[in-house]
């Protein structure tokens, strides 16, 4: 479970460090010059910054399989467009959703250690993702530059959404949240309907019997006393009336 969402991470930082190997190919593209291009890197960074606040919020509400999913999803979306925008502006914007579904990645994995593993083993696998995120980089400064050097523009961007779409299913499909993910609520339901069964009073009130009579035992004649108090009215009377006639 972990290694699928670190496998996400490290795809992420691929997504969000492929460009850095096309500023060139991006400025022949848009007929721009670096200082222009530049705005893609700044435009991410200032995206990744200003999600960090909501994810953490949402991936304590929905999960790391939510959050996780949609963020490879956003990240995929992002590097479609960018492979097919036409000019500066949509591929700036492009570039915003592939910040916002990178910035969702990382907080959720980590979110993800402690139902899974013990508080001694978090801080190993903290950095265990860090450094496997590390490998996205790898990838793209190496595999990536080559496929944009030999396939384009629009194929190497293309090819980099179809990783995230492919990272984005397998999230969804695969990971779980907690090892309980999918089995608490239908204990919960179960246990709620097992309390509202008419056998569950009639339990109930045998352990206050069981539990009156240890008191008895106890107590000696407070238990017998809250014993009594705990006898029906009905019953009551019922041997009132039969005393009274004898």
């Amino acid at each position: 479970m972990w290694m699928l969402c670190a496998v996400a991470y490290a795809s992420a930082v691929f997504q969000r460090t492929s460009f850095g190997v096309a500023s060139a190919a991006a400025g022949e593209r848009f007929a721009s010059g670096a200082s222009v291009t530049s705005l893609f890197i700044v435009v991410q960074l200032v995206t990744y910054a200003a999600m960090q606040v909501p994810v953490g919020l949402l991936a304590d509400r929905l999960g790391t399989r939510v959050v996780v999913g949609t963020g490879a999803a956003l990240m995929c979306v992002g590097q479609a467009a960018l492979a097919l925008s036409p000019d500066l502006v949509s591929a700036i914007l492009a570039r915003v959703l592939v910040g916002a579904g990178d910035a969702m990645t990382f907080t959720a994995v980590l979110r993800l250690l402690p139902a899974w593993f013990a508080g001694r083993q978090i801080p190993l696998l903290n950095q265990l993702t860090s450094v496997l995120g590390q490998l996205g980089q790898l990838a793209s400064s190496l595999p990536f530059a080559a496929l944009l050097g030999a396939a384009g523009w629009t194929r190497s961007f293309g090819a980099a959404a179809v990783v995230s779409g492919v990272m984005a299913a397998l999230v969804f499909t695969l990971v779980r949240n907690s090892p309980v993910d999918g089995v608490a609520p239908r204990a919960a339901r179960l246990e709620c309907g097992a309390r509202d069964h008419p056998a569950a009073s009639v339990g109930a009130g045998v352990q206050a019997g069981r539990a009156a009579g240890r008191d008895a035992r106890d107590d000696g004649g407070r238990g017998a006393i809250g014993l009594h108090l705990l006898q029906p009215a009905g019953l009551e009377r019922g041997r009132g009336a039969g005393a009274g006639a004898q």
